[in-house]
């Protein structure tokens, strides 16, 4: 996990999907770049996904629901 967590750290957007509603692993990439100490690629994928997260929620705003 050490190697990929190194991938991570070096790319500017180590997440991302071509669809807008897939948030494709940036959770799993803020949790192991907090655990291998990359506090600064950890705040830049915190503020990613709060960029995205809607303050009122809404099915609609979840999953694939924007698809149909």
């Amino acid at each position: 996990m050490r190697e990929r967590a190194k991938t991570w750290s070096s790319e500017a957007y180590p997440f991302g999907s071509e669809m807008p509603w897939d948030s494709t692993g940036q959770e799993e990439v803020y949790a192991w770049m907090r655990h291998f100490g990359d506090e600064a690629k950890a705040a830049l994928t915190r503020e990613v996904i709060l960029g995205y997260d809607p303050l009122i929620p809404h099915w609609g705003y979840n999953g694939s629901a924007r698809r149909y």
